[in-house]
């Protein structure tokens, strides 16, 4: 499948390094979303709760719970599982994270820009 307006976030072995990452590939002055590693499987999500339409993170890439274990939404306190999305514990207790399509070349990694625009 081709890529429309391929979008690189980053190399795998950046990301590998930062744990977990956000991105504003719009450059719209706020991380539209976040990638990460998990399981040896690259994930990334739209950096927007679902419980209410806010940004996640309590200051940049910091996305994951106190025990690193869950992503977090600190507005809300939601817990989210990393390699699925689902919120585990609170507000929106059942509902995912939205997931944004990777692709791996040449040891980076791609988003399509159009995906994220739709989102």
């Amino acid at each position: 499948m081709a890529l429309q307006r391929p979008f690189r976030l980053c190399s795998l072995a950046e990301l590998h390094a930062s744990e977990v990452a956000g991105f504003d590939p719009l450059a719209q002055g706020k991380d539209a979303l976040l990638a990460l590693i998990c399981d040896e499987q690259v994930h990334a999500y739209l950096n927007r709760c679902p419980h209410e339409p806010v940004t996640m993170e309590y200051r940049k890439d910091k996305f994951l719970s106190g025990k690193r274990q869950h992503i977090m939404c600190f507005a809300h306190g939601a817990r989210f599982e990393k390699d699925t999305g689902l919120c585990i514990h609170g507000p929106c207790l059942g509902k995912s994270l939205q997931r944004i399509t990777t692709h791996i070349q040449d040891g980076d990694i791609y988003i399509d820009l159009e995906e994220l625009i739709q989102a």
